[in-house]
């Protein structure tokens, strides 16, 4: 088990002791050892499955495993797996998750998203809600990017410089905001970045795996998060694991190995570095 890994802010566990995240609680991953996770998954599309290896993603030294067990989709489902989030939230909100993909002919419009909502009800298609995933072929609508950001079904945008790999595990973190922030005001911005690295790092808005949508939602905070499944092969289930949800980059960047997160520091983080380095020459300008 993995404990003591994240610092996560959002009041909420989604798996059993230490595995979810919460104001103190660390952990992510799907680990047998520390119990069921508290999703709702009411049909047969979702199910917690053992891996044989756990997803993983590595990018310039920075490594990122999940557990011994994972949220395996098939088929069709606005709701395939949900759960609540008390008290609901309305200011910024990033998100970190591992998609694996399955293996063989990827077909069009092969959906996996993370919606936010305030219900988790069957009967909603969580479509006027913001979503972020991966939406192969953009659909059928004459593209072929496969990973979506949007706020409602009548936007989003693709980050083109990546696609679903059959087999491949990929790493999608989103920052869902207002620009104008409070609590009585919409969700208006969702930006992703797909993959980072080095080059190409959480924070850079000029990166070549970055994607924003803009344009208002109805939503002023959210109290459920969950996926929506649709046109996923039986025979070929895709996977998802070491799901975050926190306030800030730096929060739901961390719990990586082997090197630092692929990210801009933060201004705060720049602040407190700055500050190291004048405290620095000062203790040097002392020894002179």
């Amino acid at each position: 088990m993995r404990y003591g890994v994240h610092a996560l802010v959002l009041g909420l566990v989604l798996g059993a002791a230490g595995h979810g995240f919460a104001i103190t609680v660390p952990g992510s991953s799907f680990d047998s050892s520390a119990g069921s996770p508290t999703w709702t998954l009411p049909n047969s599309s979702a199910s917690l499955s053992n891996v044989s290896s756990p997803l993983t993603y590595s990018a310039d030294g920075w490594t990122v495993n999940g557990g011994d067990q994972a949220l395996k989709f098939s088929g069709n489902d606005y709701s395939a797996a949900s759960r609540s989030i008390a008290p609901p939230q309305s200011g910024d909100v990033w998100v970190r998750f591992l998609v694996q993909w399955h293996p063989g002919t990827i077909g069009t419009n092969e959906f996996l998203t993370c919606w936010f909502d305030n219900t988790n009800s069957s009967q909603a298609d969580h479509t006027l809600v913001p979503n972020i995933g991966v939406k192969t072929n953009e659909g059928g609508a004459g593209g072929t990017d496969d990973m979506v950001v949007r706020l409602t079904i009548n936007g989003g945008d693709y980050a083109g410089d990546i696609n679903a790999n059959p087999g491949a595990t990929h790493m999608i973190v989103g920052h869902l905001y207002k620009s104008t922030p409070g609590t009585t005001t919409v969700y208006n911005r969702f930006e992703m970045w797909v993959d980072p690295t080095e080059d190409n790092p959480v924070g850079d808005r000029q990166a070549s795996n970055y994607a924003l949508d803009k344009g208002n939602t109805n939503l002023s905070s959210f109290s459920y998060i969950g996926f929506r499944s649709a046109n996923l092969p039986s025979n070929g289930p895709v996977y998802m694991d070491d799901l975050l949800i926190a306030g800030t980059m730096g929060e739901v960047m961390q719990g990586g190995k082997g090197g630092d997160a692929p990210m801009i520091p933060e201004p705060l983080t720049m602040l407190a570095l700055l500050a190291g380095v004048t405290g620095l020459s000062r203790y040097v300008r002392s020894r002179d």
